[in-house]
């Protein structure tokens, strides 16, 4: 491997998909100061001293859903939640509405809608409110889910913004919720215009998955858009589900993405991502895994992990990430992937994985903060003899560092 400084290049016009009302589906804890309150407070939320207050307009706003027939769809279905609702109402009316994510994706599977899909999230606290199951969808509508009325961005500067639901993965006794992970998305090949934007997201262990159903190879570009979020204290730290044999579920990311390209990451809030001691390196605010690819990664703040604040592994390819903003953490990106330091046939279950190539990190010192001094990007160096089914690409780049130079491979 090696580091070259940049050649003058012109940088190619990347596709940024836009936030269209929709998406596809098919050890010690600490103090519990600062946590959501009750539902319905408006006020009640997670975060610490540590968090700006509200400021002034800015980008990277929620818009209010459209309402009425010259703003959305004539077929669309409208689901309405709230913390006091009943998942056993129909959801569609203000007046009726459902109570959690996992309702509303009980109704949508019973009504089989053949048009667009949007739930709208009145604000308050939903406790125990996710996605009990992975939703697979494969009527190619668009499908969103976020506020009822607009909510302003970036999510760091509006992180405490009353109109901002929050769903934490605990009970009301402080005991964590049976699901941990609180949306979980496969994709069936296809694209998938899903959008979520505008929530908190707290005290799970996983925050978003996308991943590929069982037996998917296809690698289009889903579309998916996850705008304006806040992901606070996720992990097994904050979220820990024990075994029987004194061994707990580990947490893998805020945002984990398997098998699943073409999604934007944007205006988004990161803010303590960690697991227990002894696993935690293992969770990182947003994890690449598996051909996760073609990925825009923009204008997101991360705070507080105690992985990475992005990881890449397996022939993750040709993402890019611009804009953000890393305040505190040990590292800013990794790229590793099992074979990296191991024998595969006994450390990777006999599976060869590849190294990623092709990524664009740039990092400018101001926007970056203290990565110089500690948050490094860290690219190892393919093995001799790694097993890989993928051929490394002709330019041999393994990572665009901007003024930091180009990382070439192996």
């Amino acid at each position: 491997m090696s580091l070259r400084p940049p050649a003058p290049l012109a940088l190619p016009l990347l596709l940024i998909w836009g936030c269209s009302a929709g998406w596809q589906a098919g050890g010690r804890a600490p103090s519990d100061a600062g946590d959501p309150g009750t539902a319905g407070s408006g006020a009640g939320a997670p975060w610490g001293s540590d968090t700006p207050a509200e400021t002034g307009a800015s980008g990277g706003d929620t818009a209010a859903p459209d309402s009425g027939a010259a703003g959305e769809a004539a077929d669309t279905l409208v689901l309405h939640l709230s913390p006091d609702g009943d998942d056993a109402a129909d959801g569609q009316d203000p007046a009726r509405p459902l109570r959690s994510l996992e309702g509303a994706r009980l109704r949508v599977l019973a009504l089989d809608p053949t048009g667009p899909v949007d739930i709208r999230i009145a604000p308050g606290t939903y406790r125990c409110a996710g996605a009990a199951e992975a939703w697979t969808w494969t009527h190619g509508q668009p499908l969103r889910i976020g506020p009822d009325r607009e909510v302003p961005g970036p999510a760091r500067d509006h992180a405490l913004h009353p109109d901002r639901p929050v769903f934490e993965g605990r009970d009301e006794a402080g005991e964590p919720c049976d699901d941990s992970v609180w949306l979980q998305v496969q994709h069936a090949g296809e694209p998938l215009p899903l959008t979520v934007e505008g929530l908190s997201i707290t005290r799970y262990r996983g925050g978003i998955t996308v991943k590929a159903a069982d037996g998917v190879q296809a690698d289009p570009d889903l579309g998916v858009v996850l705008h304006n979020l806040v992901f606070q204290r996720i992990g097994d730290r904050y979220h820990t589900r024990w075994h029987d044999d004194g061994t707990w579920l580990e947490g893998k990311g805020a945002v984990l993405l398997t098998r699943s390209s073409g999604i934007t990451i944007s205006d988004c809030w990161f803010d303590q991502v960690r697991n227990r001691e002894g696993s935690e390196g293992l969770v990182h605010a947003i994890y690449f895994t598996s051909h996760a690819s073609r990925c825009r990664v923009q204008g997101n703040t991360f705070h507080g992990t105690s992985g990475a604040m992005v990881k890449l592994t397996d022939f993750s390819n040709d993402n890019e990430f611009l804009d953000n903003h890393l305040s505190y953490g040990p590292h800013g990106l990794r790229d590793r992937w099992c074979g990296a330091r191991e024998d595969p046939t006994t450390a990777c279950d006999g599976q060869a994985q590849c190294p990623s190539w092709g990524n664009r990190f740039p990092y400018e010192r101001n926007s970056w903060g203290h990565i110089d001094a500690g948050a490094p990007v860290t690219v190892l160096e393919v093995p001799e003899g790694q097993r890989c089914a993928h051929a490394p690409p002709a330019d041999g780049v393994r990572m665009d560092l901007g003024e930091g130079g180009i990382i070439y491979g192996p």
